[in-house]
């Protein structure tokens, strides 16, 4: 059902009109969960527990290769990738990019894919993490929580797995591009855009009765908070740009030796090219 859902949003709003980096995060997540992939499907065979964000697994592997053990260290490292790319169901998959198809695009068409693919990479890092951090802050506070762990699901030891705090992180960054937007809460009441995301945080983990990972939502927040407040986006255009010009540059050079001599029949002087990014309506979603 999920995967039909899915392809009638892909339908609605056109293969033309989905970015690169977003249409290949929607295609390797699809992937990844049809199995069509080998180099995951070798990992996932064992399971889940091998891709998804574990504390204690992250804690234990991490010491492991810190002790010298760098392949044991290496198992913990390539969850920051794995673990977002992985979905437990259909419709675990079908919410995560409806909402990133809903973001992402607008996101890329503004600042470019080559923005956004190293703002991607960052991200999946930062929510990691934070999400790490988090779950060292709940061991250390102990008793303290445990009163809300029902509610909240803070099992520190939970495998998490999923691209929702990659998702979170981005929506906390784009509601500070444009502070001055309000939300509205089924018809009943009207905040800031740049607090609907705590709302959202608290909704779903009220009536998905637990079965979603609080700790990974609210660290995909604190990281779109983070990345707000060192303001990376500043940082990731400058690198989007050196990038770019070092493509163009590259272009332009094989273009040169490519190109017959100037002033040769049917040619131009030369071999000057230009590298064009695509560019994209600009218009939300």
């Amino acid at each position: 059902m999920g995967l039909l859902l899915l392809a009638m949003q892909v339908g609605q709003i056109g293969l033309e009109h989905i970015p690169p980096v977003t249409m290949a995060v929607l295609g390797i997540c699809t992937a990844v969960h049809l199995q069509l992939l080998p180099a995951f499907q070798s990992i996932l065979s064992n399971g889940a527990g091998t891709v998804c964000m574990s504390y204690p697994h992250i804690m234990a592997t991490l010491t492991a290769g810190a002790s010298g053990h760098k392949l044991v260290g290496f198992h913990a490292i390539y969850r920051i990738f794995t673990a977002p790319l992985t979905h437990l169901s259909d419709m675990h998959l079908y919410y995560n990019m409806a909402s990133w198809l809903a973001k992402a695009r607008w996101f890329e068409q503004h600042y470019g894919s080559t923005f956004m693919g190293i703002w991607l990479f960052l991200s999946m890092i930062g929510t990691t993490v934070c999400y790490v951090l988090l779950c060292f802050v709940l061991q250390i506070a102990g008793s303290l929580t445990s009163s809300f762990d029902a509610l909240f699901n803070l099992d520190i030891g939970a495998c998490c797995i999923g691209l929702s705090a990659v998702i979170f992180c981005l929506k906390t960054v784009l509601h500070r591009e444009d502070d001055s937007r309000h939300s509205v809460f089924f018809g009943a009441f009207t905040t800031q855009a740049k607090y609907a995301v705590w709302f959202e945080l608290l909704f779903i983990q009220f009536f998905s009765y637990g079965h979603v990972s609080f700790i990974g939502h609210l660290a995909g927040i604190l990281c779109g908070v983070a990345f707000n407040f060192i303001q990376i986006n500043d940082f990731v255009r400058l690198a989007a740009v050196k990038i770019n010009n070092a493509v163009a540059g590259v272009a332009d050079v094989a273009n040169s030796n490519s190109s017959p001599a100037a002033g040769s029949p049917n040619h131009g002087g030369g071999g000057n090219s230009r590298f064009h990014q695509r560019e994209y309506n600009t218009t939300g979603s």
